[in-house]
């Protein structure tokens, strides 16, 4: 199992967010501990890191 620590600046960034959509993006990011690059996740170019879709948004 893998730890996730959220950085102050994005948690900042997630309360902007509506409650709903900030609903989804918290149990996207716990599902993460678990497998941290999980179907349908994609390598950003450049860069070791990568983004997840959840409906509509990118993470």
């Amino acid at each position: 199992m893998y730890k996730i620590e959220i950085l102050s600046s994005a948690d900042k960034n997630l309360r902007r967010i509506n409650s709903k959509d900030r609903e989804k993006i918290a149990l996207g990011i716990s599902k993460l501990s678990n497998n941290p690059r999980p179907h349908g996740s994609k390598k950003l170019k450049g860069s070791e890191f990568y983004r997840l879709r959840i409906g509509d948004l990118k993470i």
